[in-house]
């Protein structure tokens, strides 16, 4: 049976979290000022698997072309003033 897990991210433009193999994300959030992700996996997946996070605020100019993303969410934070866009790297 699968189970739901939570990560709390950093507010960095790239970092790798460790999941479980064949994990599925499944949606980002603010949750008490913290940028969140959650994702569904099967928790006795021995194996697990590096996946790499890009966040980047509206207006940066640095999100990469050459690269495939797979977008995961937009999250509000300290009062809707700053605004984060997640993606998955993909290659």
């Amino acid at each position: 049976m699968n189970t739901i897990h939570k990560q709390i991210l950093d507010l960095i433009p790239n970092q790798i979290i460790q999941v479980p193999k064949n994990s599925t994300f499944l949606d980002t959030k603010n949750q008490k000022e913290n940028l969140c992700i959650w994702y569904i996996c099967d928790p006795n997946e021995i194996e697990t698997e590096d996946r790499e996070i890009l966040v980047f605020p509206t207006g940066n100019d640095s999100v990469p072309e050459d690269t495939e993303l797979d977008y995961l969410g937009t999250i509000l934070m300290e009062n809707d003033n700053l605004v984060w866009h997640v993606f998955e790297k993909l290659s």
